[in-house]
């Protein structure tokens, strides 16, 4: 039994700042809770039949970020973005089992910070043809399933490590969108990004594996997509990805560096 609630909310300002500027700012929250009991049931199909509260979790969390990004319309064809954001993750949980030796395991809130700026810029060369790029950082917080329980499927015990840390990852990317009709686009994508602190499941042996933060890895892709009005009341859209993944660091695990 796992109930669980979440609470998004945020507040936006935007705004021009002169005749070729336009600022979007604004502050977000988001906050969860979860708590999970595995329950011992008489009659397995029957979830009032429950005999013994065999052990569980309680976790809650909550990210507090600001934001800020600038539109300069450098001239009539390149419009230039420069934002940033910064986002400060709270958390803390416990987890228990029952049994002949009862352990109850609880951790104490903790708050990891991250700044993520991001550059971008739109270039219009004609009516048919936008190219485009972008650099930027990111941030992903582990969940409470990563970080304060464990699960058992088909024979493998799966553990949470309650001192994860956040993922952090860099990006580029750069892409062109062209019409040549009307009711016709075309769309290409390349982008590349390195993954620091990585969230990655170690095999320990052939039954017990373990959340960890990983050293480095690089995510490679390129997309490319179609869209097209077959007629007034029909679109056809087709998409096309392919991603390449490599292990660049992990210290933890040395013998998936590489892979």
């Amino acid at each position: 039994d796992t109930p669980n609630h979440a609470l998004d909310a945020n507040a936006q300002l935007s705004f021009p700042l002169g005749a070729r500027h336009f600022m979007v700012s604004g502050v977000a929250l988001h906050r969860d809770a979860v708590d999970q009991q595995l329950l011992a049931l008489s009659a397995w199909r029957d979830p009032t039949s429950v005999t013994a509260v065999n052990g569980g979790y309680h976790g809650r969390s909550a990210t507090y970020s600001v934001f800020a990004q600038d539109e300069f319309a450098a001239t009539q064809r390149l419009n230039i973005y420069l934002g940033g954001r910064w986002d400060a993750w709270q958390t803390s949980g416990d987890n228990f089992s029952s049994g002949t030796t009862p352990v109850t395991n609880s951790y104490a809130s903790r708050t990891v910070g991250a700044c993520s700026p991001k550059l971008s810029a739109v270039y219009r060369y004609d009516a048919a043809l936008t190219l485009r790029g972008s650099y930027g950082k990111s941030f992903r917080a582990p969940t409470h399933q990563d970080l304060y329980t464990s699960s058992t499927s088909r024979g493998r015990t799966t553990s949470g490590d309650p001192g994860l840390q956040p993922e952090k990852g860099a990006t580029w990317e750069l892409g062109a969108d062209w019409r040549p009709q009307t009711e016709q686009k075309l769309s290409a994508t390349l982008y590349s990004t390195e993954l620091r602190d990585l969230i990655y499941l170690q095999q320990l042996s052939a039954t017990q594996s373990l959340r960890i933060n990983a050293g480095r890895a690089r995510v490679n892709g390129v997309e490319f997509a179609l869209e097209t009005r077959l007629n007034r009341w029909l679109m056809l859209g087709a998409n096309y990805a392919r991603v390449d993944t490599l292990m660049l660091e992990n210290t933890a695990d040395p013998l998936s560096v590489g892979k």
